[in-house]
């Protein structure tokens, strides 16, 4: 039977919530089908005055049928008795807390018209194994695109697409007569509480021989089990154990399609035309690692401009226990389902996907929890793909597999040669194991060459890097940061002089995450001396570290953890006199100094790395030579002795450390790589 020829009963059992019922009635009326169709509402005794009113009015016009209940049913016999009505004919069974657009009843039939379809099912943002764009769950954050617009990117781009489902959801199923003839109807003695029955009715028909479809190309939004309330939990528990009960090769049997999870290609289908269609100004893919710290904050920052000046930002990660598949996400869209690609694949399919995704530039940041062969694999891919990448070095990860330049002292390596590293990584490893570290440069260096820019934060870093690969050309360009990069107020008042002439006693500030790295070890010999001689010093984490108890137990406060935005608020309120920097390593920027600067907090620091030369170019703070690593004492005169100057006012820090950069990002990353190197 033609659509346009077959009579189908959409049954829509309702309980109360006037606007709902009205507006998913409302929405069945107005839909443009080819198919006729027939409503029947049944009102299962409703409570609500004016919706009963609503309803009587409605079927005076001849818009629906209405059944009413003398008393509460419940779904299972609403439905049943809906749908012995019309003996010979196909039913919809429609939640009234749903919506329908366009040609939606057209689209369900079509993928009913298969052999022994028992029954189809749209997908929903609330639907378990049909919700999307997460599988089984309730997605209840709305999307930037509208439901009906969704539906119709449905009907675009999955068009005449099923899949074999091993049950129905029953928000919204059509269910074929000719099963309901050989399998019967819900089983109201096993189900009548209302919870589990379409299960059940499915999987007596599969037994006789049915199939039960997705309809690929329907969305049909769903507020959720709104007719069960607070009971949903119960009646779930209760129904789950009578199916598993009659049916016990069911719960294997879900569990098995959750992980293999057949529909994600329809899903992805969605999410990359989401992606494709929210595309303004072009795409840019910035390649990163899961970890935390200036790494992350810079993407952040970065992501924010790119979208402020019109583009769009995907990012891409490490996933898997062996980190070999890179997967991409979206800051500003949800989108769970993009495709994901071995790294230690061909390159081919990624460079394909770059091109459907309508990424324009890629920006590598960081490729520490990827496998090696990740560089090959994303330089590949840009050059197949015919897209430039830029890179940004946030640390010294392309030449030492210790990212840091560290040794197993947990302290600056001083750089001993190719033959002292291999040493260094033989003794102590690295997280990567002990690449022979030729190889390791090697395989970067190819990485860096073919990049259309090597971003760098420091003039410093150009230079150490420069050792390592001779002739590479480096672009100095200070991380944008999104507020001015100066004093946000005056001095912070200090400390006064005891009455007997005695030093003055100081806050010191260390300010983030202070690790091995960031000199927790350094503090906590400090501490302890400091505490052991009664020295005028207090000391204070504005943060949180990898041993707080040791050092509150040396006298060091601990303030914990805080969100990015809340930090210069925070150094506001804290009465400190200076900031200390007791970084072990040749940090690479360091955004806690800039922190610091906005609080107009004298900065101390061990005399290596980019805060030493931002602190040199500054002309404010004091540097401390490298051997104050393993001399505490001096530290500890130093941070006594600092002079505390005001933050001079005519010192060179700008509102914005680079103010043209996302116009020169855009700029650079529409031309070809060839006329970049130009």
């Amino acid at each position: 039977m033609s659509a346009e020829t077959r009579l189908v009963d959409v049954i829509v059992p309702v309980y109360g919530a006037f606007s709902a019922t009205m507006h998913c009635l409302f929405s069945v009326l107005g839909a443009r089908c080819r198919a006729r169709f027939e409503i029947v509402v049944v009102d299962d005794a409703s409570p609500d005055p004016a919706l009963a009113a609503a309803l009587d009015e409605l079927a005076a016009s001849g818009r629906i049928t209405l059944l009413r209940n003398a008393e509460n049913l419940g779904f299972v016999r609403s439905a049943n008795r809906a749908m012995r009505l019309h003996p010979e004919r196909d039913v919809v069974l429609l939640n009234s807390d749903t919506e329908v657009f366009g040609d939606w009843l057209d689209r369900m039939l079509a993928a009913a018209a298969g052999e022994r379809v028992a029954t189809v099912t749209p997908f929903s943002n609330n639907a378990e194994i049909c919700s999307y764009p997460r599988f089984v769950k309730d997605n209840a954050e709305p999307l930037e695109i509208a439901p009906a617009e969704l539906d119709a990117l449905f009907a675009e781009v999955n068009r005449g697409a099923t899949a074999e489902l091993p049950t129905a959801v029953g928000f919204c199923m059509f269910v074929a007569r000719a099963c309901l003839n050989q399998v019967g109807l819900f089983d109201e003695e096993r189900f009548g509480a209302g919870y589990g029955e379409e299960n059940d009715l499915c999987l007596r028909a599969r037994a006789a021989g049915w199939r039960n479809l997705l309809a690929g190309d329907v969305f049909v939004p769903h507020a959720g089990a709104a007719s069960f309330g607070d009971a949903k939990r119960a009646r779930a528990a209760a129904a789950w154990e009578t199916l598993t009960h009659d049916h016990p090769d069911y719960a294997g049997e879900v569990a098995r399609f959750i992980e293999f999870d057949p529909l994600e290609p329809l899903r992805r289908r969605i999410d990359v035309e989401r992606v494709r269609r929210h595309d303004r100004a072009g795409t840019f893919l910035l390649v990163t690692h899961n970890r935390e710290g200036g790494t992350e904050q810079h993407v952040a920052d970065l992501t924010r401009r790119i979208v402020a000046a019109g583009g769009d930002v995907l990012i891409a990660r490490s996933a898997g226990g062996t980190g070999r598949v890179l997967r991409l996400e979206s800051p500003s869209l949800e989108v769970p389902n993009l495709p994901a690609f071995d790294v230690r694949g061909e390159p081919d399919a990624f460079a394909e996907a770059l091109g459907v995704l309508g990424v324009v530039h890629l920006h590598v940041h960081h490729l520490a929890d990827f496998p090696p062969e990740a560089a090959d694999f994303l330089r590949l891919a840009a050059a197949r793909a015919g897209i430039p990448y830029d890179v940004t070095v946030h640390d010294y990860f392309f030449i030492c597999p210790r990212i840091n330049l560290v040794d197993s002292s947990s302290l600056y390596c001083g750089e001993p040669g190719t033959d002292g590293c291999a040493r260094c990584l033989h003794e102590g490893g690295s997280e990567f194991g002990r690449p022979p570290i030729e190889d390791w440069r090697a395989r970067y260096d190819r990485f860096l060459r073919a990049a259309r820019t090597v971003f760098v934060p420091d003039a410093e870093v150009a230079i150490r890097l420069g050792r390592y690969f001779p002739g590479l050309a480096f672009a100095v360009r200070p991380h944008p940061e999104p507020v001015p990069l100066r004093p946000l107020r005056g001095a912070p008042p200090r400390s006064a002089p005891a009455a007997d002439g005695a030093p003055v006693h100081r806050r010191v500030g260390l300010i983030g995450a202070i690790y091995p790295l960031k000199g927790s070890r350094q503090l906590l010999h400090c501490a302890r001396i400091a505490r052991e001689r009664g020295l005028p010093l207090e000391f204070v984490v504005v943060g949180f570290s990898d041993i707080d108890d040791e050092l509150r137990e040396a006298g060091v406060t601990i303030t914990g953890g805080y969100a990015q935005d809340d930090l210069d608020g925070i150094l506001a309120r804290e009465p400190l006199d200076l900031a200390w920097f007791p970084s072990v390593w040749p940090e690479t920027y360091c955004y806690t100094l800039s922190a610091a600067i906005r609080a107009g907090l004298f900065p101390v620091a061990f005399d290596i790395g980019a805060i030493a030369t931002r602190v040199r170019a500054l002309d404010w703070g004091l540097l401390l030579p490298v051997t104050s690593f393993f001399d505490p004492e001096s530290v500890l005169e130093a941070l006594l002795t600092a002079p505390l100057a005001p933050f001079p006012a005519g010192a060179p820090v700008l509102d914005e450390p680079y103010p043209s950069f996302i116009e020169d990002y855009y700029a650079l990353a529409s031309r070809s790589p060839r006329a970049a190197a130009q």
